[in-house]
């Protein structure tokens, strides 16, 4: 499981006669590939001359994909996945080099990015990044590790989110994964009312059927227009990650504006100073909370009219709102009150 490798680590601490075995072929990932040499050899990875046994994929970004827009400038933290849409520049911020090394591995998913004259790479932490340079963007992207992880809790702050603000142009937005699983409703309502305060409009989608999450956060109201996602629609991209319609990809909205303020009413905002996900973090990992999480921001879910212009071009569609239906069983969601609408659709 995604979480045993690293509570393990503090097995130690919380239990008498436990016993840690260790073999380097073993959870290599971003963070420790500086202390181990990853090479191919006649297509097998080898880890310090062995075979590798197990690697941990969070943080590096392989596959994913954006539909693209407007967007003439965007920011990513790391590098990923805006070259694959229209943009014109992308600034990428990757702290650790090993991860810049290890992409030349997945060129062939990945896009090539380092031969991309679009992009310009900093191995440099982002928040300096932000900090020293006076450019601005008209996206921000942030796909950090978890919170837990060492190093991270920093840019889940208000203080990060108020730079990102000053560096997003009129009307730019600002996209940054959060996982639903090994933290408390606490500690996420924490991060998500750490954005809100400083972006008035903030709604959150799945990714997929999984317990991640993207939160997308502006100054404007944040609302998709079928037609306009239509007319600027990546299919190619999409397909590679599921998404194989318009409708697929409304199936994964989660959370609207309105939802999102119910959530953080109360919540504890997490800031530089306070430090409140840098010390609630690990202990969420490590006693294994997150179905509750899940439960309560699942609860919470928001009908898709609230991210929509014109709901109609929707709800009033027998067609598509068929394909939303489907859309959503393959997820899991519940579709009775989208069935009850389409009864009336003639």
């Amino acid at each position: 499981r995604r979480g045993a490798v690293r509570a393990g680590l503090y097995a130690p601490a919380l239990f008498d006669s436990v016993r840690l075995l260790r073999d380097e072929t073993y959870g290599v990932a971003r963070w420790n590939l500086p202390s181990r040499r990853l090479e191919e050899s006649n297509g097998t990875f080898l880890v310090n001359g062995r075979p590798l046994a197990l690697f941990h994929f969070s943080g590096l970004d392989t596959q994913s994909s954006s539909p693209g827009g407007r967007a003439e400038s965007r920011m990513e933290i790391p590098p990923g996945s805006a070259l694959a849409s229209g943009v014109r520049h992308v600034t990428a911020a990757e702290i650790e080099p090993a991860v810049v090394e290890a992409s030349r591995f997945f060129v062939h998913v990945n896009h090539d990015p380092q031969r991309d004259p679009r992009l310009r790479l900093y191995e440099d932490d982002a928040r300096h990044i932000l900090l020293a340079s006076d450019e601005t963007y008209d996206v921000v992207i942030s796909e950090p590790p978890h919170p837990w992880a060492m190093g991270v809790a920093n840019i889940f702050t208000q203080d990060f989110y108020r730079l990102v603000d000053r560096r997003l142009r009129d009307g730019g937005v600002f996209a940054q994964w959060l996982q639903k699983y090994q933290i408390s409703l606490d500690t996420y309502r924490s991060i998500l009312a750490a954005l809100q305060s400083v972006f008035p409009e903030v709604v959150a989608f799945n990714l997929g059927a999984s317990m991640d999450s993207v939160l997308i956060a502006s100054r404007r109201p944040l609302r998709l227009d079928v037609a306009e996602l239509e007319r600027r629609w990546n299919g190619a991209e999409l397909d590679r990650v599921g998404v194989h319609t318009i409708e697929d990809l409304l199936a994964r909205f989660m959370l609207g504006p309105a939802a999102v303020r119910a959530l953080v009413q109360g919540a504890r905002v997490n800031t530089d100073n306070n430090m409140y996900v840098e010390f609630n973090g690990p202990r969420d990992m490590v006693l294994a909370v997150g179905p509750e999480t899940f439960s309560a921001v699942e609860g919470r879910a928001s009908p898709v009219e609230d991210i929509l212009t014109d709901p109609a071009v929707l709800l009033g569609s027998r067609e598509r709102l068929e394909r939303f239906i489907t859309a959503l069983r393959k997820l899991e969601k519940p579709t009775e009150r989208y069935e009850r609408l389409l009864s009336n659709v003639r």
